[in-house]
């Protein structure tokens, strides 16, 4: 009877509405007994990271929900990750002990699988069909990163809301933030209540209750031993977050929206689970069971995917208004989408998250509960605010509970990490700030941006910067390709290291400074339109193996190399999204991890067959015959997909160039802005950036729209297109600032060549007619100087990037219309460029492999250089004295890995524009010419890889890994440069590594700074001394550096009072030094495997007399040396000055002295780094202040300032004038070293150091 009531009661309008009707007990009520939880783990670095836990959440489930589980009716388990769910719940299932009888199914509703999983046996049980249930959220996101879905079709692509629906969740909380105007100030002000919040309820031990212990193993990455431990807490609280410390944090995703998302206001990936057991009322009364709650109703709800993170607002009215109560407790992944919420539902705050981390509000008995997530798909947990329909919208499901107890779960979602990047200095030229990472405004280093989806990047300090594309998608031949919401279409959510992925600012003057950004324009967007990922699929990454008997040679060679490379897939498991370095497996392989070796074949599925063009008297202008000539011949262009099939990296490369030129092809042309004395260069690039992949895929597939579409970009940017571009001069490129000129012709040149077949007559006289007038005609005045406009000095004594860009792309102009060209200007201008780049360009790399700018300016002289060099032996068939008219120029590629560091580049001095097509793939072509597979070992693993030139310069018969036998320090002994790098591994992403550099003060073609005796540190992740990088190119006089009171000097980022050195009287150095340096190391190499057991005794050190680089200073020595097995740093100054003495070093970190005032601790994230000055000369202390000029500074240029740079602590030593040894320890709190583990040195004037003078 009271089951009729009850249908009954369904059927009259209102009468089962209302408080009263929910707090109604009945016997056919939905109620929870049991609601419990795992701890929620860090993905990939947490107490779960090496554990499956399905099974044991059931276990737990039957322990504690006192129910015999032969009585279960059905098991939902919600999950999104898992490749072969069902199979794994339903073992999983079997291995707890629930019976043969009891089935189980999977659900994926993407976010709120879990909640479905709970609506479903929820609607179960109303219906009748079972009495008991139990549904499960789990998702393990170490175990299961997300490798992205299907590609769209390209009638989802069309549809204006379809095509949203793998847009990635940053972009749509920007899009709310942007559209409901929502303030940062607000985002920030309630992740930091939220955190607050979640800090109070864990210390009190209100998630005790819903936490159950698990037991999970850790695996020595060594000896691949596991240990058992229990897990018993969350691993994501950030405790002591303010929102004045969330309102540093750089946004996460600045070229969408506002950028008012970041790191400290949105959450986490996580590991976990969670788990419901649900019954009717009259069940668990009838076995005595504790009631929780009931469960009264789901709603939900669909809108437009692009601002699908206000979905709530619109399924809890619906929830609520079904059974007929009012607004309550609610939460949100990212604070935008809360905030707006809140506001629009005119919810109470202080009822809303009460225990933080996006919790759910506890109450006392009878009050009622509104959750928009419960149990999501990610381990139960709901960190991921979004689910998906086929229909192309986003779908919200909203439960109610009425909640019975102050037992109910309290579902958690903790905040992700606090570590923010930071960026390197801002300058309008070229407008883009360098991203470097760390927390809260680092330092250091270049962002690599990156038109991501080929976004317009041009434009003035008012304009927008791109999106960009933070790393790609590794994977090997099966690998899905990327198109997901979660993680591999999101940035956000594929770090592999809890850090944020880095992205460009927005244009103007940045506030960011550098810690370590790596250097490049990064020009992937992923391997499917739209996604940026960071975890890559790989094959067997964790297995041991050996090789047996006698070494293969010969073809035997090669084909073992070729059937190890596919069994392995891409060596990296993943990219670093701070640093955007490749993270490797810990593993010992030696089969794979082998000597860097080139095994040479005839097999064209595994190698390169013999180029036919083979002249015995070649010359600069007589070119092959067929087409193309440039960088890719037709014989390689015919051996490419055999290839692609065969080798992985190949595989993946394609696959992103292609995704590049999808995201690019509906774009409109490139629009023109001049950037004042800065030209535009960045036009150029980006154009030459976009002709290069609608040219690499229109070879792969005949198909002719690519052709289209590259003719519509050459078209707008010689002036013939919808809207102008430029002046209509002959100075339409720009040849006051020739760069410009020679990419533009570059541009042409590649689309020229390479799409040769299929230009007819017109097109070919059209680009050809603009190529001359406006491009390589202008180069030859240049040369002579006719017109009196000094448009050509850099052709002139100019060993660096200017020669070697100009002279490139004038000769890959001049290649691509020789034998078209009727003018003679492509033959005169050949004569012209060759010898000149061999006077200046190939002189840009010193005795040791430096480049003589900066490290940044490597990869632009580089790129110049190879293309040409390139361009050159596959047209003419001979390099001209190119490779070896400086025979130090092979070592190159052993510079840019050296000064490649686990936190990105030693970024010394400039760091130079935007990059585009800009890449570090030039020692790929040099390893391959220079016979250094270790280059091309290494250059093949990182983020700015997949590029058309890699698929042409990359030698597929290349095997072996490039840190086997390969030494962890270097000296670059070169006068002009003087660095050293040393480290502790060459594969692990937290390794220890230490750069410092001396080096003349001139002849760095106006790029370096004040800075001799600088120095970079990293460990555990995390840059802890970095640089600031560039000031604004655009700076009255900023490249005036030739003199000691030439302006550059004036600007902050240049003064010595801006590097990590000394000062004396607060004076910048002379640029007379000329320092001298020593150097020495134990010489350890690290071995085969990517697990680096270094030796107690492994060290090395780094001394230089910097004496000449003082006024005021008898004798000044600056030494650097690793000590204890590579684990802390020593750096020490011995000086003797007549003037003030000030030691400064420049970092991110929040800096705590103690009360001594001779030791710190600093703080980045969850890391932790101490400096003592040991044996402390009386009354000297250590202090902090901003990165800041200083009052008495000289005045800079009427109507200049220099660049802010907040979040940068300057850390600082003051002396008065006297003969000091200070000595600075530092010690990184390394995860399981004790104190007692550390060592204090003794104390060593510099000129005794050695390797044993320490020990």
């Amino acid at each position: 009877m009271d089951r009729v009531k009850q249908l009954v009661s369904h059927l009259t309008p209102g009468a089962s509405k209302g408080r009263a009707a929910l707090e109604r007990k009945s016997p056919d009520d939905v109620v929870i007994t049991l609601a419990i939880r795992s701890p929620l783990c860090k993905a990939r670095k947490g107490g779960f990271k090496d554990t499956r836990y399905e099974t044991s959440l059931h276990l737990q489930a039957i322990a504690r929900s006192a129910v015999d589980p032969a009585l279960v009716g059905d098991i939902t388990v919600g999950t999104v990750l898992t490749p072969g769910s069902a199979y794994e719940a339903r073992a999983a299932a079997l291995t707890a002990g629930f019976p043969e009888s009891v089935p189980v199914q999977t659900i994926n509703r993407f976010c709120s699988s879990g909640l479905m999983a709970v609506t479903d046996i929820s609607n179960k049980i109303r219906a009748g069909q079972i009495q008991i249930g139990l549904a499960v959220g789990v998702e393990s996101m170490s175990q299961h990163p997300d490798s992205g879905g299907p590609q769209p079709s390209e009638e989802i692509k069309a549809h204006p809301s379809a095509k949203d629906c793998s847009m990635p969740m940053g972009w749509t909380s920007e899009n709310v933030a942007e559209e409901f105007d929502i303030s940062r100030h607000d985002m920030d002000e309630f992740a930091a209540r939220s955190f607050q919040r979640a800090e109070r309820a864990e210390k009190e031990g209100i998630f005790a209750n819903e936490i159950v212990p698990f037991t999970a193993y850790v695996t020595d990455p060594a000896t691949g031993q596991r240990t058992a431990k229990v897990v018993t807490k969350d691993d994501g609280i950030r405790y002591g977050t303010t929102k004045e410390g969330l309102l540093k944090i750089k946004a996460a995703f600045p070229h969408w929206g506002r950028g008012h998302t970041t790191g400290g206001n949105a959450s986490q990936i996580t590991d976990g689970a969670a788990a419901v057991l649900l019954m009717t009322r009259r069940k668990a009364e009838e076995l005595g069971l504790k009631i929780l709650g009931k469960h009264v109703t789901t709603s939900v709800a669909g809108l437009a995917p692009r601002i699908m993170g206000i979905g709530p607002s619109i399924a809890i009215p619906m929830a609520l208004e079904s059974v007929g109560i009012t607004k309550d407790d609610i939460n949100e992944a990212f604070a935008s989408m809360y905030v707006y919420c809140v506001k629009k539902l005119g919810l109470d705050v202080e009822k809303v998250n009460v225990n933080g981390a996006r919790e759910k509000k506890r109450q006392d008995f009878g009050d009622i509960d509104v959750y928009w997530y419960r149990h999501g798909s990610r381990g139960g947990v709901c960190w991921r605010m979004r689910s998906r329909a086929a229909c192309g919208v986003k779908l919200w499901p909203i439960q109610v509970y009425l909640q019975c107890s102050n037992h109910i779960t309290n579902e958690r979602r903790t905040l992700r990490e606090i570590k923010c990047e930071y960026c390197a200095g801002d300058r309008k030229h070229k407008n883009r700030a360098r991203r470097i990472h760390g927390p809260a405004t680092r330092i250091d280093g270049e962002c690599r941006e990156m038109p991501r989806m080929g976004r317009n990047i041009n434009g003035d300090a008012k304009r927008p910067s791109p999106a960009m594309a933070a790393n790609y998608q590794y994977h090997n031949t099966n690998a899905p390709s990327s198109n997901s919401p979660y993680g591999s279409g999101d940035p956000y959510y594929n770090e592999s290291s809890g850090f944020i992925t880095p992205h460009p600012v927005k244009k103007g003057t940045s506030n960011w400074v550098k810690i370590g950004v790596p250097v490049l324009v990064i020009v992937i967007v992923a391997a499917v339109v739209g996604g940026v990922v960071g975890s890559r699929a790989h094959k067997d990454s964790s297995s041991t193996s050996s090789t047996s008997g006698a070494a293969a040679t010969g073809e035997a060679a090669a084909s073992q190399a070729a059937s190890i490379k596919n069994a392995i897939g891409v060596f990296p498991t993943a990219t670093n999204s701070e640093y955007l370095l490749p993270l490797y497996p810990s593993t010992t392989n030696t089969a794979a991890y082998t000597t860097p070796t080139f095994n040479p074949s005839n097999n064209v599925a595994l190698a390169w067959p013999q180029d036919p063009f083979q002249p015995s008297n070649p010359s600069p202008t007589s070119v092959r015959t067929d087409r193309p000539r440039l960088i890719a011949p037709s014989y390689k262009w015919q051996a490419l997909p055999e290839l692609i099939q065969t080798d992985p990296y190949l595989k993946l490369w394609n696959d992103t160039i292609f995704g590049n030129a999808t995201a690019y092809y509906p774009l409109p042309p490139v629009v023109y802005h001049m950037d004042g004395d800065s030209g535009i260069l960045d036009n150029a690039r980006e154009i030459k950036m976009r002709i290069k992949a609608f040219s690499y895929v229109y070879r792969m597939t005949n198909d002719t729209k690519w052709v289209d579409r590259a003719f519509l970009e050459l078209q707008n940017a010689a002036g013939n297109g919808t809207t102008s571009f430029g002046p209509d001069t002959q100075d339409k490129w720009n040849p006051t600032h020739f760069l410009d000129t020679a990419e533009f012709s570059a541009a042409f040149g590649y689309a020229y060549d390479w799409l040769y077949d299929a230009w007819t007559d017109t097109q070919k006289s059209q680009i050809r007619t603009s190529m001359l007038y406006y491009g390589l005609q202008k180069g030859v005045i240049a040369f002579s100087n006719s017109d009196n406009q000094f448009t050509g000095w850099w052709s002139n004594n100019t060993e660096g990037n200017w020669n070697c860009v100009c002279n490139g792309g004038l000769t890959v102009g001049a290649l691509a219309i020789l034998g078209d060209d009727t003018t003679g200007v492509a033959e005169q201008i050949l004569s012209l460029t060759i010898d000149n780049a061999k006077q200046n360009c190939a002189l840009a790399v010193s005795t040791d492999g430096t480049w003589a700018e900066t490290a940044n300016y490597w990869y632009f002289g580089t790129t110049g250089h190879a293309e040409m060099t390139s361009s050159l032996m596959t047209a003419t068939g001979s390099d001209y004295g190119l490779l070896d008219v400086n025979a130090d120029f092979k070592l190159t590629g052993l510079f840019h890995m050296y000064v490649t560091g686990p936190g990105s580049l030693f970024s010394y001095g400039d760091h130079g524009p935007n990059k585009f097509s800009t890449t570090a793939n030039s020692i790929l072509f040099y390893g391959d010419q220079f016979d250094h597979p270790e280059y091309v070992l290494f250059q093949r693993d990182q983020h700015d890889a997949p590029e058309p030139w890699s698929m042409f310069w990359y030698n597929p018969t290349v095997a072996g890994a490039f840190w086997d036998d390969m030494p962890l320090d270097h000296f670059f002994n070169n006068t002009l440069d003087q660095w050293a790098a040393m480290r502790s591994s060459w594969t692990d992403e937290n390794a220890l590594y230490a750069a410092i550099k001396a080096g003349l003060l001139t002849g760095h073609q106006n790029h370096n700074d004040l800075d001799c005796g600088d120095f970079v540190l990293d460990a555990m992740g995390t840059r802890w001394a970095g640089e600031l990088g560039s000031g604004d190119y655009l700076s009255t006089n900023y490249f005036d550096g030739a003199t000691q009171d030439g302006d550059r000097w004036l600007y902050y980022r240049k003064r010595t009072e801006g590097q990590n050195t000394i000062l004396v009287n607060q004076e910048n150095q002379l640029l007379t030094a000329a320092p001298t340096v020593n150097f020495d190391s134990s010489g350890t190499v690290q071995g085969s495997s990517t697990v680096m057991d270094v030796p107690s005794d492994s060290t090395a050190f780094f001394t230089a007399d910097l004496t000449s680089a003082y006024n005021s200073t008898t004798s000044f020595k600056r030494g650097m040396r690793l000590l204890n097995g590579r684990k802390q740093v020593l750096l020490q100054d011995d000086i003797n000055a007549s003037g003030s003495i000030m030691w400064r070093m420049h970092t991110n970190a929040t800096v705590a002295i103690d009360s001594s005032g001779t030791s710190a601790t600093l703080t980045i994230g969850d890391q932790t780094l101490q400096m003592q000055i040991l044996n402390a000369p009386s009354g000297v202390t250590i202090t902090q202040g901003p990165a800041t000029r200083f009052s008495n500074d000289p005045a800079l240029p009427a109507n200049q300032t220099d660049q802010l740079n907040p979040g940068v602590t300057v850390v600082m030593i003051n002396m008065p004038a006297g003969t000091y040894s200070l000595q600075v320890l530092f010690n990184p709190q390394w995860s399981g070293m004790s104190a007692s583990s550390f060592v204090t040195p003794p104390s060593v004037p510099i000129d005794s150091w050695t390797l044993t003078s320490h020990n």
